[in-house]
């Protein structure tokens, strides 16, 4: 998730799509993987700085999270997002590069994928 698209002009814009809901709200869809993106002591789902700041200047207002393993999907709002999720302290780590913010599982929406399991029975 923390991934980028550099543009032609130098602009660094997150990986994923932009798209709108039906009252016209914009909505941060992209795909993550649980065993990189989910920081497991905190169970939350994590995003850095850059990605965070990218979001918020292009008027998002929603982040929507795909799971590849489980098919899960999670939302939440952008502005619950930037109040509530707390900073990592990174002190110690050899792969540090930026702030990564973290906001629990248990805030976000669950919601069903519609992809339905097959019986192996």
């Amino acid at each position: 998730m923390d991934s980028v698209v550099v543009l032609r002009d130098g602009r660094r814009i997150p990986r994923g799509k932009i798209v709108e809901d039906a009252d016209g709200a914009l909505i941060w869809e992209t795909r993550v993987r649980e065993s990189r993106h989910l920081f497991r002591r905190l169970d939350a789902w994590t995003l850095s700085e850059t990605v965070l700041n990218q979001l918020i200047a292009r008027g998002v207002e929603r982040i929507r999270l795909r799971v590849k393993e489980t098919g899960e999907i999670y939302e939440v709002d952008l502005l619950r997002f930037a109040t509530e999720a707390e900073e990592l302290d990174q002190s110690g780590w050899r792969s540090a590069t930026e702030r990564q913010y973290a906001l629990p599982r248990h805030k976000w929406e669950r919601k069903e994928s519609g992809v339905k399991q097959l019986s192996l029975l």
